[in-house]
């Protein structure tokens, strides 16, 4: 008897090209075919023949021309539905996509494809239920991922239900795939659309945790770690085992999915992450206009704001705890939305307390604000409470009291439950209550005390308080997320909290706002991470949250370079942050040390006098006294005759050796933050005079100053540090990144590295590269380095024995990335550019470990794509891709410090250093054909080479003069 294959083709012979089968399943097998009259790939579903027998050709050839009336973009489509020789067969696209299934093998789903993922599957069934069908197995092998979009296959055992007769199982039979079936489709009980979205919810969920559902799971008790919060509630509806309790159809849970956006922001700005690079456009963020106004449409403001409390007669310790217990009761209310604690209390003190409605309502973005006054009566807080609108009128008044023994807590939750009551807002939420309610006094204490220093940047002295407040009641969610939240900005130490053991444990139990933050946290570095936050910022109750926007900006300050942003877009959110909250103390202290990064002599001297004023003080706790640093750091910037001075005042701050010397340690590391090279070859200096026996001292010193040399163009004396790094530490990591130093740039084409000293360098990373007793990064570190050499001198035979030997090493030395970098090297000396850049794009990924055991690798990519954008505008003349080489070229601007040995180089450290090169490019592309960019690029960035390489060697004079033009031609003036 021939085989199902055979009669296929003999049936279909003049027709298609039936090529092989592909799928099997219990309903039917598919092929591929070609169409030989259109000359494209098909698919061929054909019906078992036993089954097709027993069903009967009227039920089978109704249901699948009912299928391939379709026309959806997430649907798969069907051309063509016949009977041939007794064979029942659809004919659909080819589609050459991995399955969902396939994909949830390398684990979960990010946020925006299982979003994206999500809405499509919705939609296709959306359109399925309304054409009659149920589907009856919606599962990820049936799901197909092609360009971005999804694609719901296979209604092989789809159900029209307006059809009386028999379905396409047989008798006794339960139709589905076990695991992704509702529980009265599982029973072989009556089926509806709901049991569809059963199992879309199963699939949504699995694309979000990894996990796959529970048969018979009761969704109230579910694990929903890795569930955005804002789904948990809508998938916990899709999974209720009565069909009763689902949602009533596709569209209802679609668009309960979908994020919460007010009515005017669809207007908004497309996301600032997308397409930076691939649009190849120089990106300016600029969220909100500069009065921060909310965009036109948008709902205009917040219900409340709730401002500190005054005491009326003793000093205001209870008022200040009474305050902080209140705005954490009220800030996670069910229908009522209030301006951040911090932000309030900011308002307040700039106001010195006579505050107005033009305060709360310009300023905090809210229509209403209470105001209290707390007093002790017979033993009990009494407290006063006011509710005033926008205009400033009374709106409610109202007394609550409380015995003085439960600290103001008492007093606290029942002024939250009177404005719940005044507002007219729902309950107060049990999560609100049990973030503080029913804990020990002491821990709460404890606690309050860290969000007042918290709030002020005295950050061991909040991480101490929180510390305390769990030593003495570990059930306090909300105490662990504050440390774990404070630790992101202590730069002396890691944060040593894992965040997904936090999320997974506590995320239930945290406000709205400290849940997103946590989850946004979580996210990687990068365009996810400041996606997730700038969600955050587009919801109507967070839009004007100062710490919110603090945290937006401080991602794309430390890496927005590495996608595009440049530096100024930072600056922009940043200022942004402190005018929304002046006394935003982290806020403020970043935004000083920037102004001082860009030169910005007034602005940022209005800031540090701002700084000492609103930061936290020495005796009460902080980890560095910023005012004095960045006080420094501005006499560096500005006045460098008095800067010897200027930081024997400041080590004299450190009244212990061991603090002065850590201090320098650290200072010699994030002088990097403000651009000044001769800052941190006046720190090494100090270093190395004190260090005395101590290796690891010395060699950070001669780190320290071989880095602000090379930054400076003095290149040779840069180098011999380096070298001098390597000879005191007899470390085989110094002994690499020395050479690195010598071969990389060379090969990169930068001038003033000199050819003779990357000879000698190879010959030194050769030796290395044979050492057997080196371990395998090192020695992958150096054929990588080779193999550059080789493809710079154009010997690519050479370059392949290097780039055989470095996957050689690949799955000891993890050198995957440094292969493929070196394949696209091939590539681009073939003139082929454009695989190159599509080669390198999954380079562009955050590479935490790449700072450190790669550090040259991050340099290289970012240098190398730039110079064949510019190549294949040479070739094309296609002027997006100079925009492109520029935006490319703003890597190094990012400051993506981590932690390291002292005297190992990082790759934030080397991006700095050939930042003065990048500028020169930068220039040089903007000016290209005269394209349009920035006012300001050319000038702004020639002036920043002048200033770095005012003492250059004399093999980079050519191009300081090169500057020089470019600045008269600009006619930028002094």
């Amino acid at each position: 008897m021939p085989s199902l294959l055979e009669r296929l083709r003999q049936a279909l012979a003049s027709r298609y090209e039936v090529e092989e089968e592909i799928a099997s399943g219990g309903m039917a097998t598919v092929f591929r075919a070609r169409d030989l009259s259109l000359q494209r790939t098909v698919a061929i579903k054909v019906l078992r023949p036993a089954l097709a027998t027993a069903v009967g050709e009227e039920r089978f050839l109704r249901e699948a021309r009912t299928l391939a009336s379709f026309s959806h973009p997430n649907l798969l489509p069907i051309h063509e539905v016949g009977e041939a020789e007794g064979l029942f067969y659809y004919v659909m696209d080819f589609v050459g996509g991995e399955t969902l299934q396939d994909r949830l093998e390398l684990g979960p789903l990010s946020p925006d494809e299982s979003a994206s993922m999500a809405r499509d599957l919705l939609s296709a069934l959306e359109a399925v239920h309304g054409a009659g069908v149920i589907h009856r197995d919606v599962k990820p092998g049936n799901i197909f991922l092609v360009e971005g979009r999804a694609l719901l296959a296979d209604f092989g055992i789809a159900k029209l239900t307006d059809t009386s007769g028999e379905p396409l199982t047989g008798l006794g039979q339960v139709a589905g795939t076990p695991g992704y079936m509702s529980p009265e489709q599982a029973a072989g009980g009556r089926v509806t659309a709901k049991a569809d979205i059963y199992a879309a919810g199963i699939v949504i969920y699995e694309s979000r945790t990894g996990r796959r559902w529970s048969a018979g799971r009761d969704p109230a008790r579910a694990d929903w770690t890795g569930v955005p919060t804002g789904e948990v509630a809508a998938l916990r509806r899709a999974l209720d085992p009565d069909p009763e309790g689902r949602w009533a159809d596709a569209a209802s849970f679609r668009r309960a999915l979908a994020p919460k956006r007010s009515a005017g922001w669809k207007g908004r700005r497309p996301g600032l992450v997308a397409g930076v690079l691939a649009a190849a456009v120089l990106v300016v963020v600029s969220l909100w206009p500069d009065d921060d106004r909310p965009p036109a449409g948008r709902a205009a403001l917040l219900d409340l704001a709730i401002l500190p409390c005054q005491m009326i007669e003793e000093d205001g310790e209870a008022a200040r705890q009474f305050s902080h217990a209140l705005a954490t009761y009220v800030g996670d209310i069910p229908g009522l939305t209030i301006a951040r604690p911090f932000s309030s209390f900011s308002r307040f003190a700039e106001a010195q307390e006579e505050i107005q409605a033009e305060d709360w309502v310009s300023g905090l973005n809210a229509e209403n604000a209470v105001r209290c006054r707390l007093g002790v009566e017979d033993g009990r807080f009494s407290v006063d409470l006011e509710i005033r609108n926008s205009q400033g009128s009374l709106r409610s008044r109202g007394r609550v009291t409380a015995d003085v023994q439960t600290v103001p807590l008492a007093a606290a939750e029942s002024a939250a439950v009177w404005i719940v009551q005044e507002m007219g807002a729902s309950s107060l939420s049990p999560a609100s209550l049990q973030r503080l309610d029913g804990h020990d006094i002491d821990a709460v204490k404890s606690f309050l005390d860290g969000e007042d220093a918290f709030r002020r940047g005295a950050h061991p002295a909040a991480d101490a308080h929180y510390q305390t407040a769990l030593e003495l009641d570990s059930t306090m969610p909300v105490a662990r997320w504050r440390q774990a939240d404070v630790r992101r900005w202590r730069p002396l130490d890691p944060i040593g909290v894992d965040l997904q053991e936090l999320y997974d444990r506590d995320v239930s139990d945290l406000s709205r706002l400290d849940s997103l933050l946590l989850h946004a946290r979580l996210q990687p570095y990068g365009p996810k991470q400041v996606g997730a936050y700038e969600e955050i910022l587009s919801r109507n109750e967070y839009h004007y949250d100062a710490y919110a926007t603090l945290l937006y900006a401080d991602e794309l300050y430390h890496r927005g370079g590495l996608w595009g942003v440049p530096l100024d877009s930072a600056v922009a959110m940043l200022d942004l942050a402190v005018r929304r909250d002046p006394y935003l103390a982290d806020g403020v202290e970043h935004l000083t040390h920037v102004r001082i990064r860009l030169g910005q002599r007034s602005e940022a001297d209005s800031l540090l006098r701002h700084l000492g004023a609103v930061y936290g003080r020495a005796e009460e706790g902080v980890d560095i006294p910023y005012p004095v640093v960045w006080g420094h750091a501005f006499v560096e910037r500005f006045d460098s005759a008095s800067a010897e001075e200027s930081l024997s005042g400041l080590l004299s701050e450190f009244p212990e050796f061991e603090q002065r010397m850590g201090f320098l340690a650290v200072a010699a590391r994030h002088v990097r933050y403000v651009d000044a090279p001769h800052a941190q070859i006046r720190i090494g200096r100090r270093l190395l005079e004190v260090a005395g026996s101590d290796a690891r001292l010395a060699s950070q010193g001669h780190l320290a100053q071989g880095l602000g040399r090379i930054s400076q163009g003095q290149v040779l004396e840069g180098l011999a540090r380096m070298d001098s790094v390597a000879s005191r530490t007899h470390d085989p990591a110094a002994a690499v990144q020395a050479a690195e130093w010598k071969v990389v740039p060379f090969a990169l084409g930068l001038e003033g590295f000199p050819e003779s000293v990357a000879r000698e360098g190879s010959a030194r990373l050769e030796l290395l590269h044979a050492d057997s007793e080196l371990p395998p990064t090192l020695r992958a570190r150096a054929a990588w380095a080779l193999g550059l050499l080789a493809l710079a001198d154009g010997n690519t035979m050479q370059a392949a024995t290097w780039s055989a030997r470095l996957d050689s090493l690949d799955q000891q030395a993890d050198s995957r990335r440094l292969s493929l970098l070196l394949r696209a090297g091939f590539e681009a000396a073939r003139g082929d550019y454009d695989s190159a850049l599509r080669s390198t794009e999954p380079l562009l990924a955050h590479d935490s470990a790449g700072l450190t055991v790669r550090p040259f690798a991050r340099s290289v990519v970012y240098l190398d794509r730039a110079d064949w954008y510019e190549r294949r505008f040479d070739a094309r003349g296609d002027t997006a891709d100079l925009n492109s080489a520029v935006a490319t070229l703003y890597w190094h601007e990012n400051t993506d410090l981590e932690f390291v040995a002292p005297h190992l180089i990082q790759a934030a450290e080397i991006d700095g250093a050939l930042g003065a090169w990048a500028r020169v490019r930068i220039v040089r592309a903007a000016r290209a054909g005269r394209v349009e960019y920035p006012p300001g690029l050319v000038c702004t960035r020639a002036a920043d080479v002048l200033r770095l390489w005012a003492d250059a060697e004399p093999d980079l004079q050519p191009l300081v003069e090169e500057m020089r033009r470019a600045m008269d031609e600009e006619a930028c003036g002094t």
